[in-house]
């Protein structure tokens, strides 16, 4: 482990929300102290965890770390609690269950460092079941902009425990919205990426593990969430081009898509992805 630098002001504040994750939580908690970037302290919030959870974080006596608990809120509302306590400039995201590699947090820091008008970047992360075996697939996004603010309209390129983003531009769309407490990341990926510059490295800096229980893993209603989100995302891009100058370039893409559409109905796909990319870009 790299020489440990403590500061009263952090650089990066890393929240770890914590539910029922005795199994796999010392092995999260290592990976994020284990880190060669040292200029951070890791806020472990137990939202009312009823297994060992609490027994497993007392173990570690590291100065950097602040444990808090609390009744149980759900995910949402524990991150907001963990970024209102958040002392750094930057926040980085760390599951229960989830295992970062060593580089991670200076590959992010040094990307958001040196590029200063994006508010968020994530990585590329490696599948592993429940017993930390790999499964052979990965989680592998884009990484422009401009392509990762398309595919957020219809789904999550982002690893949720990859990332690192910009404090006081979170701040500037709200934080978490504690009314989506399954897939409050996609949601609020979706809100960043209206005003903000997004990225994801190419590395892969990440295991993430795939288990049938966790605070953002129980949830079985994955393609009403995905869709519902769509439908918001939809509905703030083609409220933008309404009134817009870019409405002309539309209704011509409408006509010529009509016409095609004749004969391939399967191009209205096509047509959502032009106007999307019309106002995005």
């Amino acid at each position: 482990m790299a020489e440990t630098r403590i500061t009263t002001n952090p650089l990066v504040s890393v929240i770890l929300p914590v539910y029922n994750a005795e199994k796999y939580l010392a092995e999260s908690i290592r990976s994020v102290l284990n880190q060669t970037f040292t200029d951070f302290e890791l806020i472990i919030l137990n939202d009312g965890s009823t297994d060992e959870s609490s027994s497993v974080i007392n173990t570690f006596a590291d100065s950097r770390i602040r444990y808090v608990e609390h009744s149980n809120m759900g995910l949402a509302k524990t991150l907001n609690k963990g970024i209102s306590l958040a002392k750094g400039k930057y926040i980085a995201r760390q599951d229960n269950d989830d295992i970062s590699y060593p580089d991670r947090l200076k590959l992010e820091v040094n990307f958001l460092e040196k590029h200063p008008d994006y508010a968020l970047v994530g990585a590329q992360a490696r599948i592993i079941n429940e017993q930390g075996i790999d499964t052979g697939r990965k989680h592998l996004h884009a990484t422009k902009s401009p392509q990762l603010c398309f595919d957020l309209v219809f789904d999550n390129p982002f690893v949720h425990s990859s990332v690192l983003f910009n404090k006081q531009m979170l701040f500037n769309v709200g934080g978490y919205d504690a009314n989506h407490n399954f897939f409050e990341d996609h949601n609020l990926w979706s809100r960043i990426s209206r005003t903000n510059k997004i990225a994801n490295l190419p590395n892969v800096l990440l295991d993430y593990r795939e288990v049938g229980t966790g605070m953002s893993k129980s949830e079985k209603k994955y393609s009403d969430q995905v869709r519902n989100q769509t439908k918001l995302n939809l509905s703030y891009y083609f409220s933008q081009l309404w009134g817009e100058w870019k409405i002309k370039n539309i209704i011509l893409s409408t006509l010529l898509f009509g016409l095609y559409s004749i004969f391939h109905p399967t191009s209205l796909y096509l047509f959502v992805g032009l106007a999307l990319f019309t106002v995005i870009s």
